[in-house]
């Protein structure tokens, strides 16, 4: 009868618990978004990863890399590969981390979900750049309404509705679970003008598609952290329960996947949490809209 009691009350303990973690984790990871906004509406870019590794001696544990000894620089995002670590004549791709809580001003138990474990942060790295220096934008964002002087970045505007793509293959894609995009429109290529050609004249009309493009992704690995960063910079393993969709975000590389919690064992098994920002998004926050002005 005891045994029976328990499994009963087992069964109805263990959903609950399982979506109090589901909550403690999104809300975390709304917070992180929402602080991640604030910090490119006053910079004009978004953070690098951090590096889970304490040992790094190249910043202090927390800061976006290549931030220096002190965390308080900005780095400089390389135009081949993006965030990175290494020597500059040796780059590493560094684009996927830890959110850079020191960078954000928070703390270490702010970046990690209900299960104790990193979330993860992927950004489009043409947004980390810093903004003090020039590079090309969309013609239609060169008017005297949306940057100052001859430099594009330095309008809030400018930065995250006509940023140019100079980095290739930072483009970010977010899938459902039959793989379908969930912002199937590219960037419009067409249209930039070299960095020092101010453009005031006619405003040209907006490009046929809209312009989503994803700057960062968060994802929480779910109950079995299996793709999350360890202290040591490593990721942990994945499980025998890890699903397809739940790899794909633990691969490293622009494609993660959104798709409905699944407790199903194998491949099917889903309990990943992922959110995002588009460029849109993050500049909409401000109150304002990447509409024509």
């Amino acid at each position: 009868m005891l045994g029976l009691m328990l499994a009963m009350v087992t069964k109805i303990a263990l959903p609950l618990m399982q979506q109090n973690r589901l909550a403690v984790t999104q809300q975390n990871m709304a917070r992180i978004v929402s602080v991640l906004s604030v910090y490119a509406q006053r910079n004009n870019r978004i953070p690098c990863p951090a590096d889970a590794n304490a040992e790094d001696a190249a910043q202090p544990t927390g800061a976006e890399v290549g931030s220096g000894p002190d965390g308080a620089g900005v780095p400089a995002v390389d135009n081949t590969v993006g965030c990175a670590i290494g020597p500059p004549e040796r780059p590493i791709a560094f684009n996927e981390g830890i959110v850079p809580y020191r960078t954000l001003g928070l703390n270490p138990d702010d970046v990690v979900d209900a299960q104790g474990s990193y979330i993860t942060y992927h950004v489009n790295a043409n947004f980390s750049r810093n903004p003090a220096s020039a590079f090309n934008a969309h013609a239609w964002c060169r008017t005297s309404s949306w940057i100052s002087g001859d430099i594009n970045q330095t309008s809030l505007k400018a930065r995250f509705c006509c940023s140019d793509m100079a980095i290739p293959n930072q483009e970010i894609t977010v899938q459902d679970s039959k793989g379908v995009s969930l912002f199937p429109f590219k960037r419009d290529s067409a249209n930039y003008l070299s960095v020092n050609s101010l453009y005031d004249g006619p405003a040209l009309s907006q490009p046929s598609n809209n312009i989503t493009t994803i700057i960062f992704v968060l994802v929480s690995h779910g109950d079995s952290g299996g793709g999350a960063f360890l202290s040591n910079g490593a990721r942990s393993p994945a499980t025998a329960n890890t699903g397809a969709a739940e790899t794909e975000n633990m691969n490293g590389d622009n494609t993660f996947v959104w798709g409905m919690r699944s407790n199903a064992s194998g491949d099917l098994h889903y309990d990943d949490i992922v959110m995002w920002r588009t460029q849109d998004q993050v500049y909409s926050e401000t109150g304002g809209t990447c509409a024509l002005p």
